[in-house]
């Protein structure tokens, strides 16, 4: 920089070519929407995203990003639970392995399993 002063390419504030490539085709919309010449999208916006990111004629990078929008609400995040086992079975069964590894998982619910019969001769 000369004297503190900015003296060569784009001045503060001025428009880079991108930015005026996408100001221009937004006017150019804006008109034919106003015009009538284009048909006013009804959709709701995950309905545009997918028509953008499924039509071929679009630039990639537009497809990418429509797409990245768009798989929140097609594919939700995995979130977090919290389980709380049940135990079926004779806790008395069990070997001191298994106990440890239910009272080290927190609070362990263990029911004893129903008794087995094998007729009629063994009701009480």
């Amino acid at each position: 920089m000369a004297a503190g002063r900015k003296t060569g390419g784009r001045q503060k504030g001025s428009r880079n070519r991108a930015m005026l490539t996408i100001e221009r085709a937004a006017a150019v919309t804006a008109a034919m929407v106003r015009g009538g010449l284009v048909d006013v999208f009804s959709g709701d916006a995950h309905a545009l995203l997918m028509l953008v990111y499924k039509d071929q004629t679009q630039e990639m990078p537009l497809r990418i990003d429509a797409a990245k929008a768009a798989i929140r609400y097609e594919k939700p995040a995995l979130s977090s639970v919290t389980m709380d086992a049940l135990v079926r079975g004779d806790p008395r069964k069990l070997t001191d392995e298994e106990l440890a590894g239910h009272i080290g998982a927190g609070r362990p619910r263990i029911d004893p399993a129903p008794e087995d019969t094998d007729g009629p001769d063994d009701v009480v």
